[in-house]
């Protein structure tokens, strides 16, 4: 990708929309192949985007999971007719998120539907605690069948709208709160009986930029390093490879307990785990499998060091 700056020079980039499955519940994801962010056509000067690349990650992801049921959860980029259309085609379910900003009319719309009092509203408090101390009011606001915008009346979606306020003591006994705000729509039928796993579904996306992007790029892998641009598909292959080495830690850490071992033994730091299995190499063990291997990093009185002849 490139991009013209202001003073007339111009800058490289590599981007890639990622997926991956989550859970409002789990830590760990699964990520799915891939859509690189790049000229479809080498002969093109103008850019590729990623509404672009989310339509042909959109038919990539159907066409190697025809059958799956699951639910399409974006950010408000994505929250747009023809994409919300393609998922339709594709039989995919979706909440996605939106915001003022960019579904300016839909608001409005909302506020108008709460003027006549047919937006419907549910108040859920909870405790957290009575060490912590902690409350937490959950505020939901929600309609079905309402337009995505004014040009598109195609089609309706439903809205959920939600607020939630965390009240707590400090130590020194002052009263501290913190409020949150999130909106989506939804092809899901909204009642008030589900309006607290619609949320926490929604919420999970969180997931991607954290548990997924922030792990590669902060965590050991170094995703935003650049191992190598190459004159055609140098770059992406890495960042491919590396989201295969991402995948196979994940399944690990999911259903290997030797990795749980090792992981827990670097006191959850995915980094360090690596430079322990990196140290290893270095000091001449022998290793009768993988398994043994991570073995050694979460008891590694269990070694067997071998003298070095070379």
């Amino acid at each position: 990708m490139e991009k013209t700056h202001a003073s007339g020079s111009m800058s490289y980039c590599h981007q890639m929309l990622t997926g991956a499955f989550v859970h409002p519940e789990k830590s760990t994801v699964i990520p799915v192949c891939p859509e690189p962010i790049q000229r479809q056509n080498p002969s093109e000067r103008e850019n590729d985007s990623e509404r672009s690349a989310f339509a042909r990650f959109i038919n990539g992801f159907r066409r190697d999971h025809p059958h799956l049921s699951v639910i399409v959860n974006t950010d408000a980029l994505h929250s747009t007719a023809p994409n919300i259309r393609l998922l339709k085609e594709k039989e995919l379910s979706f909440i996605l998120s939106v915001k003022t900003g960019s579904h300016n009319w839909l608001f409005k719309v909302m506020e108008l539907i709460e003027s006549r009092g047919d937006l419907k509203s549910v108040v859920i408090e909870e405790e957290l605690g009575e060490k912590i101390k902690k409350h937490r009011i959950h505020e939901f606001r929600y309609v079905n069948g309402v337009y995505l915008n004014q040009s598109d009346t195609t089609f309706k979606v439903n809205f959920l709208d939600y607020r939630e306020t965390t009240q707590w003591v400090d130590a020194k006994k002052r009263l501290k709160s913190k409020v949150m705000r999130f909106s989506w729509v939804t092809d899901q039928m909204i009642d008030d009986a589900n309006v607290m796993s619609l949320m926490r579904i929604g919420r999970a996306r969180w997931k991607i930029e954290n548990e997924t992007f922030n792990t590669l790029k902060n965590h050991g892998y170094e995703f935003e390093h650049n191992f190598g641009h190459g004159y055609e598909n140098l770059s992406t292959n890495f960042a491919h490879l590396m989201m295969l080495a991402f995948l196979v830690d994940q399944l690990q850490e999911i259903g290997s307990r030797d990795f749980q071992a090792a992981l827990a033994y670097a006191f959850g730091k995915r980094s360090r785990l690596w430079e322990y299995l990196k140290s290893l190499y270095l000091w001449h063990i022998l290793v009768g499998s993988y398994n043994e291997f991570l073995d050694y990093v979460a008891h590694p009185r269990k070694m067997k060091l071998v003298a070095d002849t070379s």
